[in-house]
Formats: structure tokens, sequence, C-alpha cells
């Protein structure tokens, strides 16, 4: 209980927000990047930092992850020649279709 304590004052300040965005767009391109992943990184439960997370970002961490793989995606579309499947490919998708689906959503 101890451990849960120290990590929900920890999740309470401004250097969790920033861990978290620091980590997901430094591994942006990592195809294992996943709460479990983030979650070792800062030492939580995958759980608990997906609670946390939604309730400061008002999103799922998947659904933020994959926001910023899209915004990736736009860049990359709009600085090379390259076609959906290399872009789909390099920001970590999981398949072109399932890129191609999220690009139209967002």
């Amino acid at each position: 209980m101890i451990f849960l304590c120290r990590s929900y004052l920890y999740a309470e300040n401004e250097d969790f927000i920033f861990r978290v965005r620091t980590y997901i767009y430094s591994n942006l391109s990592d195809p294992d990047l996943n709460r479990s992943s983030i979650a070792e990184y800062l030492h939580m439960s995958p759980d608990y930092l997906s609670y946390v997370f939604h309730q400061k970002f008002n999103q799922t961490l998947s659904a933020y992850i994959t926001s910023m793989r899209t915004d990736k995606a736009k860049e990359l579309l709009e600085r090379t020649n390259w076609g959906m499947d290399i872009i789909a490919e390099k920001t970590e998708f999981s398949s072109s279709s399932y890129f191609h689906k999220q690009f139209k959503k967002k």
C-alpha cells in the first residue's frame, strides 16, 4: 500500500505529465509501446497508470498514443514523398488498413 501511496503522490504532480508525454513521444516508433511499457518505465501498475492518465487527459492512453502516431504520420505526409503504406510502417501502426481507418477518423 505504501507503493500505491507514493505512486498516487507522484501521479498528482506535473512531473508525471511531462514524463508520460516525453516517454510516449520518444518511443513512438517502438512497436511495443503500450501501457505496460510506460508503466514499467514509471514504476507504476498498468491499471493505475491508465486510470490516472484518463483522469488527467480525459482520454485513454491507447487513444493518446494513436493520436500521436497519427500526428506523426501527418507530418511525414507533408514532409516526404512516401506512400501511405511506408508511413503506416514508419509510425508503427499494426496494419495499413488500421492506419487508413485511424487517419480518416482523425
